[in-house]
């Protein structure tokens, strides 16, 4: 509901502007399977974001994963 995609069958979904929501996907898409780590997250943000790397470090940290920025999403197992 948060993205648009469904709509709330009654109630309203109030979003502050300016505010920004990040979400993930149970299943990545087929076009998204070649990207390398680095390249799936930038592909999130409409601007280059400078401090990606440190970000993506401490997101992969969070959930005590391990791996090299440049590998490619489809060497990872499902």
């Amino acid at each position: 509901m948060i993205t648009g995609e469904l709509t709330p069958q009654k109630g309203k979904i109030h979003i502050v502007q300016g505010n920004t929501i990040a979400i993930a996907r149970q299943v990545i898409p087929r076009d998204q399977l070649n990207l390398s780590i680095k390249e799936f997250f930038e592909s999130a943000f409409k601007e280059k974001d400078y401090k990606i790397d440190k970000k993506i470090e401490e997101v992969l940290k969070a959930v005590n994963f391990n791996a090299p920025m440049n590998k490619p999403i489809k060497e990872f197992s499902g």
